[in-house]
């Protein structure tokens, strides 16, 4: 049975209240397990959406129109790893991030930044077109960047 929008919009309040629940609270094992917590139930979230998407589409497309998701994919994921070893760098206080309020540790800060938009927005755009809309659509590349000009 197919969980309801309005169900959804509940537990996604729930997370986002218990999200500025964890950040209000100090630093203790509670803060630690609500953060954990939140993750895996919004990565649990991810993942049955995800097989929802491929249940829908899976007699539909064509192995062409699965590989080319994949590819629409790659860029995020690897935006995604990009962004974990720039933080890991940036935690580490590793050299080559700059010094502390640094002009290079400032465009390291924005770089990662920029890598986490691309990578989130990405995937979560992926994701959102594999769960929802019409399930034969193939997934295909835009046309616009291959119209020639006149």
């Amino acid at each position: 049975m197919p969980i309801s929008n309005s169900l959804r919009s509940i537990g996604t309040s729930i997370a986002l209240l218990a999200i500025i629940v964890a950040i209000l609270l100090p630093a203790s094992p509670l803060r630690n397990g609500l953060t954990f917590l939140i993750a895996t139930a919004v990565l649990g979230r991810y993942l049955t959406r995800a097989r929802s998407g491929y249940l829908r589409r899976r007699a539909h497309w064509t192995g062409a129109s699965w590989r080319r998701f994949l590819t629409v994919c790659a860029l995020p994921a690897v935006a995604c790893v990009l962004c974990v070893g720039m933080i890991t760098a940036l935690e580490s206080r590793l050299p080559i991030v700059g010094a502390a309020h640094s002009a290079t540790r400032g465009i390291w800060a924005a770089t990662t930044m920029a890598f986490m938009v691309v990578g989130v927005g990405g995937l979560a755009f992926a994701l959102e077109f594999l769960d929802s809309g019409d399930a034969s659509q193939q997934c295909a590349w835009p046309r616009w960047p291959f119209r020639t000009m006149r």
